[in-house]
């Protein structure tokens, strides 16, 4: 069993969808009134094509405690709050209360069992063609725009090279579309600022050559800001993930795991969907990425 490439493709999926250390949190930011900047996409059709240029685990900075992501249960809980199950909530980098992110919680134990750096095994699968999430953005002509966007899964093109700047994915390049998971999400720009939400966002991420791992992120809000360039900056994912079908994943790849200690991990940090019995059946998470223009194969 391939742990480092497990634990990547489960932080992939622990997204909904970074600068390895940047915490820019566009959560609870006030678009305001600045007026629409046009756009100018570059390319085929004017067709606004972005690539996760970096991915990463939204975890605590160590000198100011917080975490990115977003209140997805509209509430501010600390460890009396039985509707949290105990869990006490983060507070993202702009100051705003009630942030659930539990992966913040979590990421540090999946570390001490791997015995090496997440984010680092990230930043290979980003470097190596591994990770290639693509956003196509349409109606995006300016800063403020109602918008749609499909989400998928790429790769680089039979005998061409990915090019990268530092360990991110460069500008620019083409790819293949192989696999579009959401099409046509409602969204809107504003200010600058994107938000797209979904119910669901469901994922199949290829673990090796013939297996796949299904995953389902709940409730999932994509957010960044939109520069002239364009790039998307800052961005942001949040969402939840059902531990039923995290253990489901987990043993469908990895039959040899105890699933009685996965469950109880997840359930150790979980903090959304309490039952009726108080046990909370989610995980709330949230990822930062960075994305840079593409052009589609």
């Amino acid at each position: 069993m391939d742990w480092k490439k497990l634990a990547c493709m489960l932080a992939i999926g622990l997204m909904a969808v970074g600068c390895g250390d940047d915490d820019t949190d566009t959560t609870g930011d006030d678009p305001g009134d600045d007026p629409p900047m046009p756009l100018n996409c570059g390319g085929a059709d004017a067709q606004c094509l972005f690539v996760g240029s970096t991915l990463a685990i939204g975890v605590e900075d160590p000198d100011t405690g917080a975490v990115p992501g977003f209140d997805i249960d509209d509430r501010v809980s600390d460890s009396t709050d039985e509707q949290g199950c105990f869990q006490e909530d983060w507070t993202s980098p702009s100051g705003t209360p009630g942030i659930d992110n539990q992966l913040a919680t979590l990421a540090p134990t999946l570390e001490a069992a791997l015995g090496s750096d997440l984010q680092e095994t990230i930043d290979g699968a980003i470097a190596d063609g591994s990770i290639i999430i693509l956003m196509d953005v349409k109606g995006l002509e300016s800063t403020n725009d109602d918008i749609t966007m499909d989400l998928s899964l790429g790769s680089v093109p039979d005998g061409a090279t990915l090019e990268l700047n530092g360990t991110a994915i460069a500008a620019g390049q083409t790819f293949n579309v192989d696999m579009t998971y959401v099409s046509d999400a409602p969204g809107t720009v504003s200010g600058g600022v994107m938000t797209v939400s979904v119910s669901t966002l469901p994922l199949a991420i290829p673990f090796d050559e013939e297996t796949e791992i299904a995953l389902t992120i709940r409730d999932a809000t994509v957010r960044a800001t939109v520069t002239e360039t364009p790039t998307l900056s800052g961005g942001l994912i949040g969402g939840s993930l059902n531990i039923d079908e995290l253990v489901t994943t987990v043993m469908a790849v990895a039959p040899d795991i105890d699933a009685g200690l996965i469950r109880t991990t997840l359930e150790g940090v979980a903090d959304l969907e309490p039952d009726g019995d108080g046990i909370c059946q989610n995980v709330s998470v949230g990822i930062t990425f960075e994305g840079v223009e593409a052009n589609a194969g």
